[in-house]
């Protein structure tokens, strides 16, 4: 982790942008400020640079790792809604990479939306990242209500 950090703070400065994934670039120079403006005299010499160009450490290694998290989740929205339509099932929230969905309460409909789940979840996290582990990587738990989950 520490080496790519390392790698990705380098790479960002030296190109001026960072992106996810899916593509979505953030250019630094759309932050970048000017000796005139406010909070300029508080920099320490050290941070001087990087205010003029707009770069952000924590952007650079946050961006790609949940903007791409978001592009999964946004892909794993399609994926699933369009296969619940033929179920009594739907998609009632999204919360960060949680899905929460309303549906019957009989045995095969919820056997049916956990392998729905599981399937296209999966799909998408492999269509962004398709050389990375996935097996676990959709954890499936069912309940009366979002915070009484049974399994």
């Amino acid at each position: 982790m520490k080496r790519w950090q390392r790698d990705q703070e380098r790479q960002t400065r030296r190109g001026g942008d960072v992106s996810t994934i899916g593509g979505r670039r953030w250019l630094f120079r759309w932050r970048s400020r000017t000796p005139d403006d406010k909070g300029f005299d508080e920099l320490e010499d050290w941070q001087v640079d990087d205010w003029l160009d707009g770069y952000e450490r924590n952007f650079a290694l946050n961006h790609p790792v949940q903007g791409t998290a978001a592009e999964i989740i946004g892909v794993a929205l399609v994926y699933v809604g369009e296969a619940l339509r033929h179920l009594p099932a739907c998609i009632v929230a999204t919360v960060h990479d949680e899905l929460v969905i309303d549906c019957a309460v009989d045995p095969q409909t919820v056997r049916a939306v956990r392998r729905i789940l599981k399937a296209k979840m999966t799909r998408a996290w492999l269509e962004f990242l398709p050389d990375a582990p996935f097996r676990g990587v959709v954890d499936i738990t069912t309940g009366p209500c979002w915070g009484q989950q049974l399994e």
